[in-house]
C-alpha cells in the first residue's frame, strides 16, 4: 500500500474542505472502455488529506494497464483527472502523475448502460456514507454489482456479448432489496430491534420496563419516556452483554462534584439485567459515598480514570450493603480493572478511614491493573473470599494514625466479630488467593503500607487457616509501622503457601513474617535492609505445632537481627541454598530456637547455604545457631566466611539441644570452632 498525504489548498492558498474519490480502472478486451473496479474515499479537513476514520490514507499501486480516476469535490465544485499510484511507501498528493492523455484514451462509443448503472450505484453508496451509514454496509450493494460485472467480463467473447451480459447483470439487481439490506444494517447499528424479535408487549410501571415496543432508539437510559424506549436497549444488552457508561447516567468529570448517584444508577441497571460491564471512562470522577456492587457478574472497567473521594466516608468500594451473606454466598464473579482510586487518607477532611476495596463472603474476584492510594486501613481487603486474583496493581500511601496499626495493603481476613465485617459472623476463612506482580510503596502524600499482603488476626480460640495462598513476583519498596506489623509480607494463619520471586526492601519489621503456617515455601526472594529479621517463621503460641516449611534460594542482604529464624514448635523444615550477607553483629545468620517446648523444632535440615562477612564478639554465638530444645537437626554442606576479629563459632548448639548432626561444612577466615551441645551426633569432619 502507498500512503498518500499532503495539504490541499484553493487558488487563494486557503485550506480546502471536502472529499476526494479514487476509482481504479482497467481495460477490457472490447475497445478502450474503462470499468470501475473499486472505490476509495478520502476526506480533506482544513487541507489535510486523511482516511474517513482519521487514519493515514493509502491505496495499492496500479497494476499494469490500469489507471486511477481522481474526482475532487470541494465547495460544490467537481474536477476529474487521471493518475497512476506508484509502487512506493508514500507519495505527496501533489506529486501524483497526470496520465490522462497517454494512458487513458477515450471510448469511441461512450459509456454503455451497465457502466452508467455501476456509476449510479457508486454515487448512491457515497451518498449513503454521507448520511451516516457504516462504510462496510454502504459498500455492500456496490461490491455485489461489481462482482456481477466482473463475471460478465470473464465470460464475454465479443463487445456485444460483454454489453448484453453486463446489462443483464445490472437488471437482475433489485434496488429495493439492496436498500432494505442497507437500512437493516443501519437500524442494528442505531440500536433498533425488529418488533417480531421482542418478547410480548406489556405496560410500563414505576418499577418495570416491558421488553416490547415498536422499535426505536432509547433516548435516555435513566428516564425512559414510554414502553418503547427502555425495551430495545435492555433487550440488546441481554443478548450481547450489558454495558453501562456512567456518563449516560449523568456522571460529570470533576475534582469536586460527586458522580456517586450516576454510578449507583448504572450498577442498578446492570444488576437488573443479571450483570454486565460498568464503564468509568478516562477523566477524574468524584464519589461522595461507597460504591456498592449490588449483584453478581459485574465488571468495572476504569482504565485511564481517576476516582477520588469528595466527601468523608469509609470504604471506597464493596460488594455488600449492610449485613454480609455468610460463607461464600455474597455477590460474586466480580472484576475491577484499571483506574487510580484515591481515598485521600492523608487529608484530615477525609479521616473516616476505611478500605479502598472490601470484598466479603464471595467467590471469584479479579482486581487487575488498579492503583489504590492514600488509605487509612487497607488498600484491598478480602474477607471470607474463595478465589481472588490480584495482579499488576500498585498500592501507594498508607496514612498511619496510631501505632501499632497493621496497615497491610492486602489483608486476607476471616468473617469473625472484630474483623471489620458487618456480620453475621461464621468464621469463614479465605481460600485460593493469588497476588501476582503487585507493588507496595509510599505515595507522594503518605508513607508505605505495613505489608504488601498479610493477616493479623482470627476468631479467638479458632484453629482455622486460610488455604492455598500464592504471592509471586511482587515488589515491596518500603514499609512503615512497628517492628511486628511493618513486615514486607505477613503470612499468619495460612496453609499451603507459596511466596516466590518477591523483592522486599527497607522494611521496619521482617522481610517475611510467617506465623502459625503449615506447608509453606519461600523461594527465590530478595530481601534487603530489614530492620528486624530477613525471614522469621514461628508458631503462636510456641506450643502450637506447625508443619512443613522450605526456605530456598533466597538472597538476604542486611538485617538488624538474624537473617533466618525458626522459632517455637515447627517440624519438617528445610533451609537450603540461600545467600546471606551483612547480618547484624553477634546475631546468627540462621537460627533454630525451640524456646521452652521440649518437642519443638524437630526434623530441620540446614544445607547448602552461603554466609559472608559474618561477625560475633564472643564464642557463645554461632553463625548457625541451634538453641532451646531443638532436636533432630541436620547442618551440612554450608559455607561461611567472617570478618577480621570474629570470635564467634561456625555452628553453636547449646546444651538443651539433642540429635544434632553437624557434618561437612566449611567455615573459613577467622572462625574458631564448631561448638556442639548435649546429644550432638557428630561435629566432624568440618573444615575450620
Amino acid at each position: 500500500m502507498t500512503i498518500i498525504s499532503g495539504t490541499i489548498a484553493d487558488s487563494a492558498g486557503q485550506p480546502e474542505n471536502g472529499r476526494i474519490e479514487f476509482a481504479q480502472a482497467q481495460r477490457i478486451d472490447t475497445g478502450d472502455l474503462l470499468v470501475t473496479r473499486s472505490i476509495a474515499v478520502a476526506q480533506v479537513v482544513e487541507g489535510e488529506l486523511r482516511a474517513l476514520d482519521g487514519a493515514a490514507f493509502a491505496l495499492p499501486a496500479n497494476p499494469p494497464t490500469t489507471a486511477v480516476r481522481v474526482r475532487e469535490m470541494f465547495g460544490g465544485r467537481t474536477h476529474d483527472w487521471w493518475t497512476a499510484v506508484p509502487d512506493q511507501e508514500a507519495v505527496e498528493y501533489r506529486s501524483l502523475p497526470v496520465v490522462e492523455s497517454a494512458g487513458v484514451p477515450a471510448s469511441p462509443w461512450g459509456p454503455p448502460p451497465w457502466l452508467v448503472a455501476v456509476e449510479s450505484a457508486r454515487d448512491d453508496t457515497v451518498a449513503a456514507i454521507d448520511n451516516g451509514k457504516e462504510l462496510v454496509d454502504a459498500l455492500g450493494g456496490l461490491v455485489g454489482l461489481n462482482q456481477a460485472v466482473e463475471d460478465a467480463e470473464t465470460a464475454a467473447t465479443t463487445a456485444g456479448a460483454e454489453a448484453d451480459r453486463a446489462v443483464a447483470a445490472a437488471d437482475s439487481i433489485d434496488p429495493a432489496v439492496l436498500n432494505g439490506r442497507i437500512d437493516g444494517k443501519a437500524d442494528k447499528v442505531a440500536g433498533k430491534v425488529p418488533l417480531e424479535q421482542l418478547p410480548t408487549a406489556g405496560t410500563a410501571t414505576a418499577s418495570t420496563i416491558p421488553l416490547r415496543g415498536a422499535g426505536g432508539v432509547l433516548p435516555g437510559i435513566a428516564t425512559p419516556a414510554a414502553d418503547t424506549d427502555g425495551a430495545n436497549k435492555a433487550y440488546i444488552d441481554r443478548r450481547v452483554g450489558a454495558v453501562a457508561n456512567i456518563v449516560s447516567f449523568g456522571a460529570t468529570p470533576s475534582l469536586t462534584i460527586s458522580s456517586s448517584a450516576a454510578i449507583a444508577a448504572a450498577l442498578a441497571y446492570l444488576a437488573g439485567l443479571g450483570g454486565g460491564t460498568l464503564i468509568i471512562p478516562p477523566g477524574t470522577w468524584g464519589i461522595s459515598e461507597t460504591i456498592r456492587i449490588p449483584a453478581s457478574n459485574i465488571r468495572i472497567e476504569a482504565e485511564g480514570a481517576t476516582i477520588r473521594k469528595v466527601s468523608n466516608f469509609g470504604n471506597m468500594l464493596t460488594n455488600f450493603n449492610g449485613a454480609v451473606a455468610g460463607g461464600y454466598a455474597g455477590n460474586s464473579d466480580l472484576a475491577i480493572v484499571g483506574g487510580i482510586w484515591d481515598a485521600r487518607g492523608h487529608d484530615e477532611a477525609y479521616n473516616a478511614g476505611g478500605d479502598g476495596f472490601f470484598f466479603a463472603c464471595c467467590r471469584n474476584v479479579l482486581i487487575e491493573g488498579v492503583t489504590i492510594r492514600n488509605v487509612r486501613a487497607h488498600h484491598v481487603e478480602v474477607l471470607a473470599v474463595n478465589g481472588a486474583r490480584i495482579r499488576d496493581c500498585r498500592f501507594e500511601g498508607f496514612f498511619r494514625t496510631a501505632s501499632p496499626v497493621p496497615g497491610e495493603a492486602i489483608q486476607i481476613d476471616s468473617n469473625f466479630d472484630g474483623s471489620g465485617s458487618p456480620g453475621p459472623f461464621d468464621n469463614t476463612m479465605c481460600n485460593d488467593i493469588v497476588v501476582d506482580s503487585c507493588v507496595s510503596r509510599a505515595s507522594a502524600n503518605a508513607g508505605a503500607p505495613g505489608a504488601i499482603v498479610g493477616t493479623h488476626d482470627r476468631a479467638p480460640g479458632s484453629s482455622a487457616l486460610h488455604t492455598n495462598i500464592t504471592i509471586r513476583d511482587c515488589v515491596v519498596e518500603a514499609t512503615t509501622g512497628s517492628d511486628y506489623y511493618g513486615n514486607g509480607i505477613g503470612a499468619i494463619y495460612w496453609m499451603n503457601v507459596l511466596i516466590t520471586g518477591c523483592s522486599i526492601s527497607n522494611v521496619v519489621g521482617a522481610g517475611i513474617r510467617m506465623e502459625t503456617c503449615t506447608n509453606a515455601m519461600i523461594d527465590r526472594c530478595v530481601i534487603r535492609n530489614a530492620a528486624q529479621r530477613g525471614i522469621i517463621c514461628s508458631s503462636n503460641p510456641v506450643t502450637l505445632s506447625t508443619y512443613g516449611l522450605t526456605i530456598s534460594s533466597c538472597r538476604i542482604i542486611g538485617t538488624g537481627l538474624e537473617a533466618i529464624l525458626l522459632y517455637g514448635r515447627r517440624r519438617n523444615a528445610v533451609i537450603s541454598n540461600n545467600v546471606i550477607t551483612n547480618v547484624a553483629d553477634s546475631k546468627a545468620a540462621i537460627c533454630v530456637d525451640a524456646a521452652e517446648s521440649e518437642t519443638a523444632n524437630a526434623e530441620v535440615l540446614i544445607t547448602g547455604n552461603s554466609i559472608m562477612d559474618w561477625y560475633a564478639a564472643t564464642n557463645t554465638e554461632g553463625c548457625i545457631r541451634v538453641t532451646g530444645y531443638a532436636r533432630r537437626i541436620g547442618i551440612t554442606g554450608n559455607h561461611a566466611t567472617s570478618r577480621p576479629g570474629n570470635l564467634g563459632v561456625g555452628v553453636y548448639a547449646n546444651a538443651g539441644t539433642s540429635e544434632v548432626w553437624i557434618f561437612a561444612n566449611m567455615f573459613r577466615a577467622n572462625f574458631s570452632a564448631v561448638n556442639g551441645g548435649t546429644g550432638t551426633i557428630s561435629t566432624t569432619p568440618n573444615y575450620v
